[in-house]
């Protein structure tokens, strides 16, 4: 019994140093590469744009200048911490490091890309709305809700797939 906690342990120790160790390296390649940059600046652009897409589509006179969203009484400006890289990151990392089989972290971080970025786009088009009627109480809606409920989904899908994905002699 013994053996079999200490092994637990182990796994646990050696799966939470994978992640950290893949987290931060994501960081590294997203912020400290040239490569990484460019990929950040194309999904600044592509959030920005897909954003403005999806308030027309609902009636919302909005319009794009660079990576800046206007409608008629609010402006934001689309930031790194706005693409949903972060979350993706989070998301890739937790799911390389979970031990699960090789094809079922594949899969995962493939459809977390389309689901990340889904995610994304409400979150911003429901801060747009509500920044549009409520300017003045942005941040708040911004900074202590919409972060924390877009963190939280991300991890519930994470949890989600982890709990039919990881091995049962991992369990």
């Amino acid at each position: 019994m013994r053996s079999e906690v200490k092994t637990a342990r182990v796994a646990g120790i050696r799966a939470a140093l994978i992640f950290l160790g893949l987290l931060a390296g994501l960081f590294a390649f997203g912020y400290a590469t040239s490569l990484g940059r460019a990929l950040n600046d194309a999904a600044n652009v592509w959030t920005s744009s897909t954003c403005v897409s999806l308030l027309r589509a609902i009636g919302v006179d909005a319009h794009l200048d660079g990576t800046y969203i206007h409608t008629s009484t609010f402006s934001v400006y689309i930031v790194d911490a706005c693409n949903g890289f972060h979350a993706l990151w989070l998301v890739w990392a937790a799911c390389l490091s979970t031990p699960a089989r090789w094809r079922a972290r594949g899969l995962a971080c493939c459809a977390a890309v389309p689901l990340i970025a889904t995610l994304n786009q409400v979150r911003l088009v429901i801060e747009m709305l509500y920044g549009s009627l409520y300017p003045e109480t942005f941040a708040i809606l911004e900074e202590g809700v919409m972060r924390i409920a877009y963190a939280a989904l991300s991890l519930l899908l994470l949890y989600l797939w982890a709990d039919r994905a990881v091995r049962p002699s991992h369990r």
